[in-house]
């Protein structure tokens, strides 16, 4: 079994504070990270076409997408320990949480920010990032 994958888009300043949150709780090193313009996302058919804003942050787990809200509970729980509590959510309809995911996800560069370089992992995290 591979590692789970969490694609990001990688040009946004929220979405970069997510990956390092990520990478600094995440002490069991279970996931892989990429960007969601990368050669990572193309053949794992996640990827963005030209044009497209990337509104979502997508978690791969055992050949299984996820997308919005529903990616980010898994993911945080995948991390373990008190973690896991955030599934609690998974009872709030999906179709609200997702509204509430893709209200933020609109407002994301006005609020945070965008970068024009993609993130990019300390040394000793280079090997969970996939491109």
């Amino acid at each position: 079994m591979s590692a789970p994958v969490v694609f990001f888009d990688g040009h946004c300043a929220l979405c970069a504070f997510w990956v390092r949150f990520l990478l600094a709780r995440d002490t069991r090193r279970t996931y892989r990270f990429a960007s969601l313009d990368s050669a990572a996302a193309r053949s794992a058919g996640v990827a963005l076409k030209p044009g497209m804003d990337p509104e979502t942050v997508v978690l791969l787990r055992d050949g299984r997408l996820w997308e919005r809200s529903d990616a980010a509970l898994r993911i945080l729980a995948g991390l373990g320990g008190l973690w896991k509590a955030f599934l609690v959510l998974r009872f709030v309809p999906s179709a609200f949480r997702d509204a509430v995911y893709r209200w933020v996800a609109r407002n994301r560069y006005r609020w945070f920010g965008r970068t024009d370089s993609c993130f990019m992992p300390d040394p000793g995290q280079r090997d969970l990032f996939l491109d």
